[in-house]
């Protein structure tokens, strides 16, 4: 896992999809999908999730 360039991001990609050409290129990935695909990328709502099955 190779972590964001652009930006100061050191966590490393949490993405299952590894073949994709923006994984761990975060601000890429998010850009991506907010304005070519108008949702959210994987990681962001796999830790949705995550966080609303440790409220309940």
């Amino acid at each position: 896992m190779e972590n964001c360039k652009a930006c100061s991001n050191t966590h490393p990609c949490t993405c299952p999809h590894v073949d994709c050409e923006r994984h761990g290129h975060c601000c890429d990935c998010v850009a991506f999908h907010r304005d070519e695909k108008g949702g959210l990328p994987m990681c962001f709502k796999v830790a949705g999730i995550e966080a609303v099955e440790k409220k309940a």
